[in-house]
Order: C-alpha cells, then sequence, then structure tokens
C-alpha cells in the first residue's frame, strides 16, 4: 500500500503534471470548504481543524476508490493523507473501526500541535511510512525490529489527548454509521462519503456530498 501526502492550498490548479488523483480529492476538499462543513451542530466542540474521513470514487466507471482523511489548515490550506484502492479491499477494510482511515485521521490530528495548525512535517512523514508498513506483511513482521512496528506504537495515536482532542468526549458519538448498507451503499459511485471520528474511533461528524455534478473524474 502506498499512502500519499498533499500539502496544499484549494484553489484551482493549472499544472499539466498535476496527479488526477490530487484533482479529484481536491475538488472534493473544495466543495467541502465551500459547503461550510465544519460548521455542523458539533462545531462549538470540535475544532475546525480536526479531519474528516473520506471515500471517494475516482470516477463511475472504475471500481477504485481513494480513501484518506483531510483537515481544513488556516489560509485556505489544507493537508491530505490518503490512498487509492479497489472496491473489494475497501470494503473489508471498512468493516474494522481500526482501518486505515481511521489512523491517517489519527496521524492528522495527533500532528496538529496548536490553534495555528503547525504541523511537524518530518515526523508526520515518519509516521505514514510506519503505517504503510503496518499494511506490508514483510515489512511488519520479518524486516522491522519490534519496537519500530507500527502495531507496538499505535498505542500512542489513541491513548493520548491531542490538541484537538481537547473539547471532544471519548464516550461521545456513535458507533454505526448513519448510511444504510455501509460501507456497501459506497459503490453508488454517486456520492463522497465523509466523516469524523474521535480517538475511540466513536463518529462524530457525518456528510454525503453529491459528485454527480463536480466532474471528478476529469
Amino acid at each position: 500500500m502506498k499512502i500519499k501526502i498533499i500539502f496544499s492550498g484549494l484553489g484551482n490548479s493549472s499544472g499539466r503534471k498535476k496527479r488526477k488523483s490530487n484533482h479529484v480529492i481536491q475538488r472534493v476538499i473544495r466543495q467541502c470548504s465551500h459547503l461550510n462543513i465544519n460548521h455542523s451542530l458539533n462545531s462549538k466542540v470540535i475544532s475546525k481543524h480536526f479531519p474528516w474521513c473520506f471515500v471517494v470514487p475516482e470516477s463511475a466507471k472504475k471500481d477504485v476508490f481513494y480513501l484518506g482523511a483531510f483537515s481544513l489548515l488556516d489560509d485556505g490550506k489544507c493537508i491530505v493523507l490518503y490512498t487509492k484502492t479497489s472496491d473489494k479491499w475497501m470494503i473489508k477494510n471498512l468493516s474494522n473501526i481500526a482501518n486505515v482511515i481511521f489512523w491517517c485521521s489519527r496521524i492528522i490530528a495527533f500532528h496538529i500541535e496548536n490553534e495555528n495548525s503547525v504541523i511537524d512535517e518530518k515526523k508526520l512523514r515518519s509516521w505514514v511510512t510506519s503505517l504503510q508498513r503496518y499494511y506490508s506483511p514483510l515489512w511488519e513482521s520479518v524486516l522491522l525490529k519490534s519496537q519500530f512496528q507500527f502495531k507496538n506504537n499505535l498505542d500512542v495515536l489513541t491513548s493520548e489527548t491531542t490538541y484537538l482532542d481537547c473539547n471532544i468526549n471519548d464516550n461521545g458519538g456513535v458507533s454505526a454509521m448513519p448510511w444504510m448498507n455501509w460501507p456497501y451503499c459506497i459503490k453508488s459511485f454517486d456520492s463522497a462519503w465523509l466523516w469524523r471520528l474521535n480517538r475511540q474511533g466513536n463518529i462524530l461528524d457525518s456528510v454525503k456530498i453529491d459528485i454527480r455534478n463536480m466532474d471528478v473524474s476529469v
């Protein structure tokens, strides 16, 4: 598995070499920004920088999806961690609470250190590398010493209260998604699915965005 990182603004990009995945994801994130999705019922409790998890179809013609997490930072900027997967792998992975999307969300939350959304990029990249290796049996079970294995360090991402976790009740949220037939409903290919999780994996917020008129497959 390859987990990619985007540090960028939300403006339109004219670069011809811009990855299709970047285009698809950022179109959805810009739409989220325009819809002001952070102003939900929980906005007084949840920081505006608190990460959103997401699943976005690459197009209506392929059983391929982008999944990960992003945070809307200050000055119109964002940080995104994402991977590209088949529908079968995605559905299997989303059946577990501690899935790759959850860990992407926790890594982002763990590295936003204050209200100015300062991020230690070097440390973040180190955690992303560790998460990638977690999904590689060769790396995690054979090549890495136990103290460097993600499974032996992941408690740090859930046990420590980060700046973004301060006002959130660990017992809050709900355990089930609000959408019927989750996660199989994702294969409708007409929506972007977004939600926010506390460090226990409970759902704090959820949004479904119609992307049929967004031309995300360009």
